[in-house]
């Protein structure tokens, strides 16, 4: 009857996954575990662990931003645990914000514009968009954009999103 929070890592960037009691999971972001293999924890390893049975799934996967630290593993992620929704933080439809970010990175990479050790880590970050769009091809109406004040479209339990606003990031 317990909520569990987990934290994934240590290594590019961390997860977090939320257990809900008899409801599955709640994913964000991403990490792949780095340094030696008994440190690595992925939210997929935590999951598989922890699940409490075969109807645990994973009602949904959060990207807040696509960068490196949190899109390290996100494509395997998605594969591997089948949600039912994915969320992007964002104000934008998820398919345009997606999109910009993806065509940028993308431009980045092509202009050499990245360092070589940088380039490898964007292509995580490309990896991540093209299994959203992948994704997001066969579940049409479940992307969706998650700003201050949205919920996610799941009935029991209820999440909001809490996230600054333009007015305090401009004051942060």
């Amino acid at each position: 009857r317990l909520l569990h929070v987990f934290v994934a890592g240590p290594g590019v960037g961390e997860g977090i996954a939320v257990a809900f009691p008899r409801r599955g999971w709640l994913l964000v972001d991403s990490c792949r575990g780095s340094g030696r293999p008994s440190e690595a924890v992925s939210l997929e390893q935590i999951w598989q662990r922890w699940r409490t049975s075969q109807d645990d799934g994973v009602f949904a996967i959060v990207l807040t931003h696509p960068h490196e630290d949190h899109a390290e593993g996100f494509a395997d992620l998605v594969e591997s645990v089948k949600p039912q929704w994915i969320g992007v933080a964002g104000t934008l439809p998820p398919t345009i914000q997606l999109y910009g970010e993806f065509q940028r990175r993308l431009r980045e990479i092509s202009r050499g514009a990245l360092p070589t050790d940088t380039i490898q880590l964007a292509k995580q970050v490309r990896s991540a968009l093209l299994a959203i769009a992948t994704w997001h091809e066969t579940h049409d109406s479940h992307l969706i954009a998650l700003c201050d004040g949205c919920t996610l479209p799941i009935r029991r339990p209820r999440i909001t999103v809490r996230a600054p606003d333009s007015e305090m990031l401009r004051a942060i």
